[in-house]
């Protein structure tokens, strides 16, 4: 999750063009393509954010990028977007991202007119097959942006591969983890390919035990008082699969002692499976999820499916 930083710099200016769009008319029909789809089938995660039923929790996050955004322009954002789906990192590459969301019709010609060469933004045109696609890039940050079509927003430092899965209608491929973030939740849903190179940021230490997946999710759980203040909480639900039926056990003991002090509780679901609920996070704790930085200064080496870092 420490990549959630990068996902939300993006998402601040899809969501900014996006409210600006708001009183023009719809222009053309929209492309029945699942914007879930267009990501890569070998990303180390995959969210879902559905920012309607997490509306503050997503402005405090745009407001935390965007200089001066008052709450009131982060919440008119904010009603732009249904779901925001997220990429991040492969094997190789720790530092990809792709974002690709749901929107609410927003028309390609006020939405080309926002990206102006004086606030560093420059495009160029994608021939596809079934449409021509502005691909834009700002000499700051580097990331593309793309509206494919009026219901579909695209980010990326490539952007050209997902407009090619757009242009090319694109189905959903049939797999774990597109079946499970692509559920009609109001939930943050989260799954975790890789699990061995972002396992300790969810249990908040190293794990060695050779394990499958992690996937689940962060439910708002309303308003609680500390502290003589109003603290806006969520919990978190994850399950651990492992590669092995003996592992189960040493894996539940692992992570009995790192949630067990927090209230959590570890039950085993099957031979493979473990579940940890009833973690508590506040707010400001679920914001950090999203707004580490990213691991950097170590050297990486590939070994079949595993990072392992190198000591220098």
């Amino acid at each position: 999750m420490k990549k959630m930083k990068l996902a939300f710099v993006p998402l601040c200016v899809l969501l900014l063009v996006a409210a600006s769009c708001k009183s023009a008319q719809v222009e053309e029909k929209v492309p029945e393509v699942n914007p879930l789809a267009l990501l890569s089938n070998d990303s180390s995660i995959y969210v879902n954010v559905p920012v309607q039923s997490h509306l503050s929790l997503t402005a405090d996050l745009i407001r935390s990028q965007v200089e001066g955004l008052s709450p009131k322009d982060a919440a008119a954002l904010c009603d732009k977007v249904n779901n925001v789906y997220i990429g991040i990192g492969t094997v190789k590459d720790r530092s990809r991202l792709e974002i690709s969301s749901s929107t609410k019709n927003i028309p390609r010609g006020p939405f080309n007119a926002l990206l102006k060469k004086s606030n560093g933004w420059t495009d160029h045109e994608l021939n596809g097959k079934n449409s021509t696609y502005k691909i834009f890039e700002n000499s700051k940050s580097k990331i593309q942006i793309s509206l494919l079509s009026p219901k579909v927003l695209c980010a990326s430092k490539n952007v050209t591969r997902l407009a090619c899965a757009f242009d090319e209608r694109k189905e959903l491929d049939s797999t774990e983890y597109n079946e499970w973030v692509s559920q009609d939740s109001n939930d943050i849903l989260f799954f975790i390919t890789r699990p061995g190179q972002y396992l300790r940021a969810f249990i908040g230490a190293p794990i060695n035990i050779a394990t499958e997946a992690v996937y689940g999710k962060m439910i708002y759980a309303g308003t609680i008082s500390k502290n003589g203040k109003n603290i806006e909480t969520y919990n978190m639900t994850l399950r651990v699969r492992v590669r092995e039926k003996k592992l189960v056990s040493a894996l539940k003991s692992l992570i009995s002692l790192s949630f067990g002090m927090a209230g959590g509780n570890v039950v085993v679901i099957d031979d493979y499976t473990l579940e940890v609920s009833g973690i508590e996070l506040s707010k400001n704790q679920v914001e950090d999820l999203f707004l580490r930085d990213p691991i950097t200064g170590k050297k990486y080496v590939v070994v079949g499916d595993e990072v392992i870092e190198v000591k220098e």
